[in-house]
């Protein structure tokens, strides 16, 4: 965990390094209804570059037992010449820590994914966006599965489920341009 502060810290440390002529502050929809608050920042990079860093995180999603923690960084080149406008084709990585109880299932793992993103940036007003985004992501997870009667002890410190999966990716965010 100490570990994804530090990145965490160094990548924003090294965004404000930056200088950025623009920088935006976002939120994804589709995570606020799905209880999960979430935050990003965009900032300029190069004429038509931009690097973003984000994160969510939710703690009894619906009601049920579920907790989440996701910190995502993404790179996107801009196709009108300069970024926060129109098109765009990036790349995002996302890693996430979860801890789930669904019925009698209990799932507590850590994911990894990186993916293509693909978008669009329809200007609302002099300062607002609406973007969507959608992409694929390769999943690479490492969790415990058991019953709630169960406890870890049962299974040792090994996790006993692993795999990769290909998922989608699709966001609905609005963008308020701070700089």
């Amino acid at each position: 965990m100490n570990k994804k502060i530090l990145l965490i810290a160094i990548l924003l440390l090294c965004a404000f390094k930056m200088n950025a002529q623009m920088m935006v502050l976002k939120s994804d929809v589709l995570r606020d209804i799905a209880t999960m608050p979430n935050i990003h920042v965009d900032f300029v990079v190069g004429e038509k570059h931009s690097l973003g860093v984000g994160g969510a995180f939710c703690y009894k999603m619906w009601g049920k037992d579920i907790q989440i923690a996701t910190f995502t960084p993404n790179f996107r080149y801009w196709f009108n010449g300069r970024p926060f406008i129109r098109q765009f084709v990036g790349v995002r990585a996302q890693i996430a820590q979860y801890d789930i109880t669904w019925g009698k299932n209990v799932y507590d793992g850590v994911s990894f994914s990186a993916g293509i993103i693909f978008g669009h940036v329809f200007k609302l007003s002099k300062r607002w966006n609406l973007e969507l985004e959608g992409g694929l992501n390769a999943n690479l997870y490492t969790q415990k599965e058991y019953y709630t009667y169960d406890t870890y002890e049962d299974y040792g410190d090994k996790n006993n489920s692993k795999g990769v999966m290909m998922c989608p990716h699709v966001s609905v965010a609005f963008s308020y341009i701070l700089k």
